[in-house]
């Protein structure tokens, strides 16, 4: 059958560094809160994990506020993930994300993705995300107060119910690049209020 690994390392308060690189996960579909509230943890390598049936990638560090480096998150395959709701929602205290390679053609949920990362500066280019099964991207970059530059120029947001307070206490966020219709930018930044 299918192992969940959800919560493998939940609530486990006093690791500091973890290394999982070269995991293979091949059995798993989700790993959903699988550091959740590892408040201490202050680094982690994910180097050459493999996730070959993986669907969903929630809330995986959720509430690690502690941590500042994610080792190898760069060349993740994201190529069958459905669900990356709240993945690194409440990280204080990471500072950049290299979010360059990663393919979010099949992402559906991505509400809270990177909200309160209160110090994250950069994300990397993310011009090639399509985003086009998103439905919801309410607080997605929600209290980024040090991004400041972000690259939608191939993001189609056609099927969003909600933009509510995408952009919420963006607050240096002032380079964004966009391509979609006024009636969706209206919706983005209407909607995600910045301040």
């Amino acid at each position: 059958g299918v192992i969940p690994l959800a919560g493998v390392a939940a609530t486990i308060f006093i690791l500091e560094k973890m290394n999982i690189s070269g995991w293979n996960m091949e059995r798993l579909k989700r790993i959903n809160n699988m550091f959740d509230n590892c408040c201490g943890m202050l680094s982690i390598d994910i180097t050459d994990i493999k996730f070959p049936k993986l669907k969903s990638l929630g809330a995986m560090f959720y509430r690690c506020n502690k941590l500042n480096e994610i080792t190898g998150h760069e060349s993740l395959n994201t190529s069958n993930i459905v669900n990356m709701y709240s993945m690194f929602s409440g990280c204080k205290s990471l500072e950049k994300l290299n979010l360059s390679k990663w393919n979010m053609d099949n992402v559906e949920t991505i509400d809270f993705f990177l909200s309160d990362c209160e110090n994250l500066k950069t994300i990397g280019d993310t011009s090639n995300w399509k985003l086009e099964k998103v439905e919801d991207v309410q607080y997605m970059f929600a209290n980024c107060k040090k991004l400041t530059q972000l690259n939608l120029s191939n993001t189609r947001l056609k099927n969003i119910s909600t933009f509510s307070y995408m952009f919420e206490r963006c607050k240096s966020l002032t380079d964004i690049t966009y391509l979609g219709t006024m009636e969706q930018w209206s919706h983005m930044t209407y909607d995600g209020y910045w301040g």
